[in-house]
């Protein structure tokens, strides 16, 4: 399992520990941490490709609020990457 703290980002790691419930102890760990902390909003940014975290989510009372694309360069191979 993996915590980052820059701009609250969370995430489970590697893909075999998605399936054993750490995420949705990851996310209530977090949620009950901010609420503690007396924040009132937490929001998520989630792969629309990602069936398993989408459902996780709705099952947690998370709603959709915008859908917006996103675009990647892969860096495995500069050469390649670059027009």
């Amino acid at each position: 399992m993996v915590i980052c703290t820059a701009r609250s980002r969370i995430a489970t790691q590697p893909v075999a520990a998605q399936w054993g419930g750490h995420g949705r102890q990851l996310l209530a760990a977090t949620l009950w941490a901010m609420r503690s902390e007396e924040h009132r909003r937490f929001s998520l940014d989630v792969a629309t490709d990602n069936p398993q975290a989408l459902s996780l989510y709705a099952s947690c009372g998370f709603r959709q609020v915008e859908v917006y694309d996103y675009h990647y360069v892969p860096l495995a191979d500069p050469e390649k990457s670059m027009p």
